[in-house]
């Protein structure tokens, strides 16, 4: 199985603010435990979903 996702709020437009784009350490917490459950996850994307170094870790499972 392939998993694409994308965080953010879509038709925004000029009135978006910065906190509203990617990913939150929340919303990767929930995505690292889905992922460490799942037996027929082969490929993983995350585009636009600025990520950063500490929530790379805890997807990858070093910040569990």
């Amino acid at each position: 199985m392939n998993l694409t996702l994308t965080m953010g709020v879509k038709h925004a437009g000029k009135a978006y603010k910065r906190d509203d784009l990617g990913m939150n350490m929340d919303q990767a917490l929930s995505l690292a435990t889905g992922i460490a459950k799942s037996e027929f996850l082969l490929k993983l994307s995350l585009p636009g979903n600025v990520i950063q170094d500490d929530l790379i870790k805890i997807l990858v499972g070093e910040g569990l």
